[in-house]
């Protein structure tokens, strides 16, 4: 059976109408004076702000948004009602399923289905009632103001005026409210946002509306279902296959645009449904539950061929480009793998009947170009292939041969490079070269993090958050624990996502208030250069070298009216025996200019003479650093090498203040790749993704201590948390665990964000014994997901010393391209460990240990720390051999060899205390002296 698209687009007005009764079926959540009603039972709330918010309606009017609501009316499925009408019925879905509108009927499912994670009774947890939005991980950061009066703004004025062009913009207003809204005011169900809750209900109800236009059959709120469809290209192995940054960005705006149309497709020009999910490879749609949904739906075209909605997709995506230039489109240098839930899901009940997402996060994606297009391209041409997509023939253009490139390439790369020279003066400029990336020792380096959301998105760890206390009569999980809903997943990877773009944002303008932004700092403007030419005709918009005195290479960009530098000129001045670089840069000098391909082979162009003086840009001082990507799971980022490992730290320290109520159960990846200025970016970004295959490997550890501790009291919290220590980190739980010879200290916020509510609900650790622990009051069962089994968790304050505990550890590994061959070493076995260096990855816990080691290791001099480390790797080696199985580490003779080097070594050592002393033997022992030493002055060049 086939279905006719062309329905779709006949209704597609009445559709994208229909889907605001959705979006906004909630908004009376949004007014101040109904929120503030539901504090008043919660001492914890200021009573002057209570009454602040409920004197509003004195001057705002909540039914002005109403009336703009009652003025839209979809004509769909033979329905009269108004969009007010429809949101206020549909919310209540007892009454919706009486309804003879079957609008409303829809609509009372999608809420009902959308909403399974208020497991609070109407009357249940009201003194929680807060007027703090959490995190679904419980960190409490936004207390939202002002709802109604920006409601009552754009999106009511954009409602007013609704038309299905302007759709994008009026979710765009919604979301800026919604998003700040709560969905309920009581913990702990106050993570989820009212735009999540709108989101899914939206995409649900959409899609089954959809489905009753194409088949003309109206189905019982029982028996509607749903599909997900994913369409995916391994995005990680498009963007890193690159030499050169403009590229990449190139083909980051290449696969936004093509995720964009396809957007745009699903949910406009044929609205089918909504997008639930979106990572660097590709989005996740809610569509209707129909079988054969790709190639059963069908849209005639010019000509009479028909087109199956997998060929749309696919063409969508196909005509992804930048600048909106349709001759550098993508095409089908990747054709995407469409998947569609092979059964139908009802979302009820939690969990059997869950979106099943995390299948087709899971599912392996295939490499593909489509053959029929390359041979097209290839046919009667006798040329070498392009270097950066490695398809197309190079040129034909005679430039982009001579960069042995193919015309689209080369264009693309130009578009980019143009764009740059356009945002110079604006004062946030990004950077796109690499040269621009390095520190004052000619080095960069590639940030890399991932989060594992597996166990979260599949819904397993979810169910290990409570949502009411557990007793002797309720410790299972259908009594105790959240629902995974749709709309709780949503906003996990939303949070994630979120995380990532305050690290490093790759929105425009937005990097200096990121993390990496603000510990990047800012260079000082690049230099502009106006001349007179003796050369072969340049080409406006690409780099070249101007040839200094001493050898030294000045990077720097032609605009078709002279150069601007694209180096980082701090390093270049040190490589200068005498004067600065902008010192030579005078009138009158005359310099040999050169170009490179991207094989790095460089020729002579000629010369050029400076007319002027060269002068700095003016309002050109820029952050010398480049987010790559920032997706829910992973991230990536070119910072300078020195500021690299503090880069770490504060992701880090944000990860523990965000996440640190559930670190056991999200564990947090981060790499460093460190490499010299000439090594090419494409060996970089491989060992980059090499370090993003690593698997979380969770374990059991003993609990060594477990202490409550406040600030009221005197206790030392550590400087990382004191912006919390007034919020959440006032109480903590400091609990130190151990495996095996490693320690480590989670430090667990014990209160929400008002500083004065314990905890209750998200710092649960699973224990290992499948023994009941009855001595204890706030535990229950729920599944293991590292164990394949239900296991027994226990609230953190309820830790005893002697536990075994589940733990997943947040780790760290660097490695330094001396060579490019050396990305090949970074693979990792099955426990998570790097084959050829067995200290490698670190817990990301051990950075403070190593920050306190490497301050006593100073009091050595350079010479002493140098000899004290190569004899005790040397000696490893002639007794041990490469010590793959790490004998040497728990071998006493070798251990009291390092002992004596240590104390034999120039310093004071029995004035070190025991405890230090210690730590400087272990660290020895297990070759982290080694990697300390190599880090901190080998690669960072600290003395």
């Amino acid at each position: 059976m086939s279905y006719d698209l062309n329905k779709l687009v006949t209704a597609q007005d009445n559709l994208l109408l229909a889907e605001v009764a959705a979006w906004v079926h909630d908004w009376q959540k949004c007014i101040d004076m109904k929120v503030a009603s539901d504090w008043n039972n919660n001492p914890n709330v200021n009573k002057v702000k209570i009454r602040n918010w409920q004197q509003r309606g004195t001057t705002l009017k909540p039914g002005d948004f109403a009336d703009v609501l009652e003025k839209l009316v979809p004509n769909l499925c033979v329905s009269g009602n108004n969009i007010k009408e429809i949101a206020e019925l549909g919310r209540q879905p007892s009454q919706a399923r009486s309804s003879s509108n079957h609008l409303i009927r829809v609509l009372g499912q999608s809420h009902d289905v959308s909403h399974v994670e208020k497991e609070l009774g109407d009357h249940e947890s009201k003194d929680q009632a807060t007027d703090w939005i959490a995190s679904p991980f419980g960190w409490e950061p936004i207390q939202p103001d002002n709802l109604l009066k920006r409601l009552l703004g754009e999106p009511k004025t954009l409602l007013k005026n609704f038309s299905a062009i302007a759709r994008k913009k009026i979710l765009v207003s919604l979301q800026s409210v919604f998003a700040e809204a709560w969905g309920d005011t009581r913990r702990p169900i106050n993570e989820v946002t009212l735009w999540d809750w709108s989101s899914i209900v939206a995409a649900l109800y959409k899609a089954e509306l959809a489905r009753c236009v194409l088949t003309t059959q109206q189905r019982s709120p029982s028996d509607v279902a749903w599909r997900l469809l994913s369409i995916r290209v391994d995005g990680l192995q498009y963007l890193l296959s690159v030499s050169r940054i403009p590229d990449l960005l190139a083909r980051r705006e290449l696969l936004s645009d093509a995720w964009n149309r396809v957007q745009t497709l699903i949910e406009e020009t044929y609205p089918l449904g909504l997008e639930v999910y979106r990572d660097e490879n590709g989005p996740v749609f809610v569509v209707p539950d129909i079988e054969n949904l790709l190639d059963e739906s069908q849209v005639a075209q010019d000509g009479g061929e028909r087109k199956t909605l997998r060929d749309l997709i696919r063409d969508a995506f196909a005509a992804g480009t930048v600048k909106n230039d349709s001759s550098l489109a993508i095409r089908h240098e990747r054709v995407p793998e469409l998947y569609l839930d092979d059964k139908p899901w009802k979302g009820q009940p939690a969990p059997q009947e869950l979106p099943p997402i995390v299948n087709h996060l899971k599912r392996d994606i295939r490499e593909t170009t489509d053959p029929q297009w390359l041979e097209t391209l290839w046919r009667g041409q006798n040329a070498e292939v392009c270097t950066v997509c490695g398809l197309r023939p190079q040129g034909p253009d005679p430039k982009a041969q001579e960069r042995k490139v193919c015309d689209t390439c080369e264009q693309r790369r130009t578009d980019r490079a143009q764009q740059w020279v356009g945002t110079l003066r604006c004062g946030d400029h990004p950077t796109i070269w690499i040269d621009d990336l390095t520190d004052i020792h000619g080095r960069y380096a590639l940030i890399v993090g991932a989060f594992d959301l597996s166990g979260w998105l599949a819904g397993d760890l979810v169910r290990t958050l409570v949502v009411r206390q557990p007793d002797n009569k309720n410790r299972t999980t259908d009594k105790v624990s959240k629902n995974p809903s749709f709309a709780r997943l949503r906003r996990i990877w939303e949070t994630t996502y979120a995380f990532w773009q305050q690290v490093g944002s790759t929105e425009p303008g937005m990097l200096s208030d990121a993390v990496i932004g603000r510990v990047v700092g800012r260079a000082e403007p690049r230099l502009e250069i106006k001349c007179s030419l003796n050369v072969q005709t340049l080409v406006p918009y690409h780099t070249y070298e101007l040839v200094l005195p001493e050898g030294i290479r000045l990077s720097v960009l032609w605009d078709g009216n002279g150069f601007v530098t694209c180096d980082n000129l701090t390093y270049l001045n040190g490589l200068m025996r005498s004067g600065k670089i902008q010192d030579i840069l005078k009138q009158g000098k005359t310099f040999l200019i050169e170009a490179s391909d991207d094989t790095g082979k460089r020729r002579q162009l000629g010369n050029i003479t400076l007319s002027q003086d060269a002068v700095p840009i003016a309002n050109g001082s820029f952050v010398p650093a480049l987010p790559l990507l920032a997706e829910p799971r992973v991230f990536m980022a070119l910072v300078p090498a020195d500021r690299a490992l503090e880069v770490i730290r504060q992701i880090k320290t944000k990860y523990e203040r965000e996440m640190g109520k559930v670190r056991n159960r999200l564990p947090l990846h981060l790499g460093v790749v460190f490499a010299p200025r000439p090594t090419p970016l494409r060996a970089v970004l491989d060992a980059g993704r090499a370090m993003l295959e690593r698997q979380t490997v969770a374990s059991v550890w003993e609990v060594l201590c477990c202490a409550q501790k406040m600030v009221s009291k005197g206790d030392s919290l550590p400087a990382r948390f004191q912006p919390d220590q007034a919020g959440q980190f006032a109480e903590w739980y400091e609990v130190t665990l151990q495996k095996d010879d490693q320690r480590l200290t989670w430090h667990i916020p014990a209160l929400m964000g008002d500083s004065q509510t314990e905890d209750l609900w998200y710092p649960y650790v699973f224990l290992d014994d499948q023994v009941e622990p009855t001595t204890r009051k706030r535990y229950f069962k729920s599944r293991n997901p590292w164990k394949g089994c239900d296991g027994w968790l226990v609230h953190a304050a309820e830790l005893q010393v002697g536990d075994q505990v589940w733990f997943a550890p947040a780790t760290f590994d660097f490695e330094f391209l001396d060579t490019t061959t050396r990305r090949f070493e970074i693979h990792y076995d099955t426990n998570g460990r790097r084959a050829n260096r067995h200290t490698r990855p670190f817990y990301l816990d051990d950075l403070e240990r190593f920050d306190r080691l490497w301050e006593v290791f100073l009091r050595l001099s350079t010479t002493q720390r140098h000899q004290v480390v190569r004899m005790i790797e040397a000696t490893r080696e002639e007794w041990f051999g490469q010590d793959h199985g790490g004998t040497s580490v728990t071998d006493q003779v070798f251990r009291q060899f390092v002992h004596d080097t240590l104390a034999g070594a120039e310093w004071d050592w029995k004035a070190l205390s025991q405890n230090i002393r210690a730590q400087l033997v272990a660290a020895g022992t297990k070759g982290e002296l080694a990697d300390l030493l190599e880090l901190r002055m080998e690669i960072l060049k600290e003395e």
